[in-house]
């Protein structure tokens, strides 16, 4: 598995308009970019209704509850 960290705006389009259409906001200037040899996803720590959490989203938009492994 491979990991990079990326600023939030420059999330691709698909994962931004995921986060905003879904309520979400970033709550950190940073995501993360996995890679493995299956898959690939961001993790984006978000905020909606004063709550922070992790999302797990595929490079097309595709919200995950999990890591996508």
């Amino acid at each position: 598995m491979t990991e990079w960290e990326i600023p939030t705006d420059k999330l691709p389009d698909a994962v931004a308009n995921a986060i905003k259409s879904n309520g979400y906001t970033p709550a950190d200037n940073e995501a993360d970019y996995v890679e493995t040899p299956d898959s690939q996803w961001y993790e984006v720590e978000v905020r909606k209704d004063r709550q922070e959490q992790e999302l797990y989203i595929s490079p097309d938009g595709t919200i995950y509850p999990y890591a996508i492994r």
